[in-house]
């Protein structure tokens, strides 16, 4: 049968007594905090597991970048050699007319620089 609004505000609802009541409102009183801050911790969890695989990207595109994921070689020399190498290289293909000489670039605005190095 259907329970109406008249049967159902007639239906007997049993209460505890008031000492278990009390003690129902103590432990509730004493648990609640502590729901509280485990809601705070599983938001700032949600949060981290969120930005946690972008910010291990940038790290390791950073890394990369300062050359600290592999192990430097002295026979290989530094950034500023291998950068003076291939300029010595492109100078003599332009001149041996195997390439074009290329239009400079233009300068890299803030905006366009996706991380720091």
């Amino acid at each position: 049968p259907a329970i109406n609004d008249q049967r159902f505000q007639r239906a007997p609802i049993p209460l505890p007594p008031l000492s278990e009541q009390q003690r129902i409102v103590a432990k509730l009183e004493e648990i609640l905090p502590q729901i509280d801050k485990l809601q705070a911790v599983e938001e700032e969890l949600a949060k981290l597991q969120d930005e946690f695989p972008q910010k291990l990207k940038n790290s390791l595109l950073q890394a990369a970048i300062q050359g600290k994921l592999t192990e430097q070689l002295p026979e290989d020399g530094d950034a500023r050699e291998l950068l003076a190498e291939i300029e010595t290289e492109k100078q003599r293909l332009i001149k041996e007319g195997k390439i074009k000489k290329q239009k400079l670039l233009p300068a890299i605005t803030q905006d366009e620089i996706p991380f720091e190095i």
